[in-house]
């Protein structure tokens, strides 16, 4: 059995994979992060070995003797001189984060020739890849990231619920804050993918991340929660 971790700035994806996805599960990306966290949520004792996929390098001790004290293993971190069957087209391939590179590699085994991958964290990241060729793509920050700076900054502003407001036109201030924050994501989203498109040809448009949930309903792309996972499993096939 393989135990695969999705580091992210504002989340921990922790999946347990046995031929398929038995049990996954998300855990607040904090320096507070414990074996409890684990123990609590994880179905299974009996690993074989750990992938991790990590963007938080503060983190990687700390998880490294977590999974070593949990399991007696020595967790796998992805990196791009890992075998991964995509071409890196990137004016630096040393750049590219393990978080896009799991993308990519999961684009790259959809059915599907091209595909445009919107992976909603902490950043709302748009990720191009034709074929098995990681080409690039564009970086925004996450309606999360900007809706949370909008109360830090904004001192005659209190905290609010984030639903997908009826109208666009906001009549009071909670209601303009949901449309802006909301619907402008969405809004965002549709105009990159048609600039994408008008720029590389037709793609497949694949959602995923945490932040997708709110505005998935609203998009007629695909959803696959569970991309990333998928992409951290076939590094581990391709690797061991």
């Amino acid at each position: 059995m393989l135990l695969c971790l999705d580091v992210g700035n504002t989340s921990i994806v922790v999946a347990e994979y046995d031929g398929r996805i038995t049990n996954s599960f998300r855990l607040d990306t904090t320096s507070s992060i414990s074996k409890e966290d684990f123990l609590n949520n994880i179905k299974s004792n009996n690993f074989d070995d750990v992938i991790i996929s990590s963007v938080v390098p503060s983190l990687n001790d700390l998880l490294t003797n977590i999974i070593y004290e949990l399991y007696g293993l020595k967790p796998i971190f992805v990196n791009v001189n890992m075998k991964t069957n995509i071409n890196i087209c990137i004016d630096n391939p040393l750049e590219l984060g393990s978080d896009l590179l799991i993308a990519g590699v999961a684009a790259s085994k959809r059915k599907g020739e091209n595909h445009l991958i919107i992976d909603m964290g902490t950043a709302t990241k748009f990720l191009v890849v034709k074929g098995n060729s990681f080409l690039g793509g564009a970086i925004a920050p996450g309606f999360m990231t900007s809706f949370e700076s909008l109360f830090k900054e904004a001192e005659l502003l209190n905290k609010i619920e984030l639903v997908t407001p009826e109208k666009v036109v906001g009549s009071n201030t909670i209601e303009c804050i949901q449309s802006g924050t909301i619907i402008g994501c969405i809004s965002m989203i549709k105009g990159m993918v048609e600039r994408i498109k008008k720029e590389i040809g037709d793609l497949e448009v694949v959602l995923t991340g945490g932040n997708a949930l709110f505005v998935k309903d609203s998009l007629e792309y695909e959803y696959c929660p569970n991309l990333l996972i998928d992409g951290l499993i076939e590094v581990y096939n391709l690797n061991k």
